[in-house]
């Protein structure tokens, strides 16, 4: 059990905030979790101050809730950190001062946000309710996906709440449910304010996510289903952190660095709000898509424009790559009966054809960007009926 419970503590990345009433009992508890392994954030306040408020702290807390595992905030009574909270898209703040609710609300409603009573719990109790709190995991149990999703149904902030029903086909309804209960099911994208539609097939995503690296998990999510045969990623990237430009520019070219296979010194880095363009040479393609990952992995980034250029030291005729390309994906087994095809101009490689699922598709890439292109352009079309000719 003590394995299990540090193991917890070594994954979870934990907020805390309070204001001059939950102060002391915040200072105790952000230290107590310190030493059993949890990496805490703290929000403030840094210091007593008899006279603030406590939305100055528990906002940028519950704002930052996606970004994080788990909050907990500390004021008086705990009832108007939780008003306060639950007015932020994403979050699910509840006053509990016993280990049983903590660990229920956790397990039954997905709860992120622990408010307390600083006046009302003493302090070894907190403590209990807190680790309660961190240790439990919410279940996915089907009556409590139910739950929470008619939960989502009133919020004002989803366009869903106020459609006329019926307007979807069965099918389409049926699917878009498998990906919302997906995405709840997501340890990083619980928390974030995302919502689904789905027409004939095509999934479209929109709302906000506090990362890039979400908003592209949030689409892979959509696309391991069978059903999914093409995506539409309206998602806005609004990083809870409010870096400067100069700022994340500097901690690309950090993680740039740091990285054993990526030659930073041909590399530039740009950012202009939170959009980062990534120029210069690279060895190899997959050096180029190793430099965009490290920057998509950057806290504050919004989005990566890769115009990376892939030195080719060694030229191979088009049509000789053209055949070797034609050869790997004959071989492929998953994209035996699909109509793939392949032409190579100047180092770029272009698919065109039609393939049955989604996942062909991205095979088919996956197989073109082993060999020395500097480009691929996937025009392949996801078409059920119209593949094998």
């Amino acid at each position: 059990m003590k394995a299990r419970e540090s193991a917890i503590a070594d994954t979870l990345r934990i907020g805390v905030a309070a204001d001059h009433a939950g102060f002391e009992l915040k200072e105790r508890i952000a230290s107590s979790l310190r030493h059993e392994g949890f990496d805490v954030s703290d929000f403030g306040a840094h210091e007593y101050e008899p006279h603030d408020d406590y939305p100055d702290h528990v906002l940028p807390l519950a704002r930052a809730v996606g970004e994080l595992d788990r909050g907990i905030a500390i004021c008086g009574r705990g009832v108007g950190l939780t008003i306060a909270s639950n007015g932020i898209p994403g979050v699910r703040a509840a006053v509990v001062h016993d280990v049983y609710t903590a660990r229920q609300g956790v397990e039954d409603d997905n709860l992120n946000l622990l408010c307390l009573g600083a006046r009302v719990i003493g302090p070894a109790a907190a403590e209990e309710v807190a680790r309660g709190f961190l240790k439990a995991q919410f279940s996915g149990d089907e009556r409590h996906l139910r739950r929470l999703r008619k939960i989502e149904a009133v919020s004002p902030a989803d366009p869903k709440s106020t459609a006329e029903p019926g307007n979807a086909e069965p099918t389409d309804d049926r699917f878009q449910t498998k990906i919302r209960e997906a995405i709840l099911r997501h340890p990083s994208l619980s928390s974030q304010r995302i919502l689904v539609t789905v027409s004939e097939g095509v999934v479209t995503l929109q709302g906000q996510v506090q990362s890039y690296r979400r908003k592209v998990a949030a689409q892979e999510t959509a696309m391991s289903f069978d059903e999914c045969r093409g995506i539409v990623n309206e998602l806005e990237v609004e990083p809870a952190s409010d870096l400067s430009d100069k700022a994340v520019a500097e901690h690309v070219r950090a993680g740039l660095k740091a990285h054993a296979d990526i030659t930073e010194q041909t590399i530039v880095a740009a950012v202009t709000d939170g959009i980062v363009t990534l120029s210069g040479n690279v060895a190899s393609h997959w050096e180029s898509s190793l430099a965009e990952d490290v920057a998509l992995g950057v806290q504050g980034v919004r989005k990566v424009t890769n115009l990376l250029l892939v030195d080719m030291p060694h030229q191979i005729e088009d049509e000789a790559l053209c055949r070797e390309i034609e050869d790997a994906l004959s071989q492929s087994s998953e994209l035996k009966f699909q109509n793939v095809r392949v032409a190579v101009t100047g180092e770029i490689a272009v698919l065109s054809g039609h393939v049955a699922e989604i996942w062909h598709k991205r095979i088919a890439e996956q197989i073109v960007r082993r060999f020395r292109v500097k480009r691929v352009h996937n025009e392949l079309v996801v078409a059920s009926g119209r593949v094998g000719g």
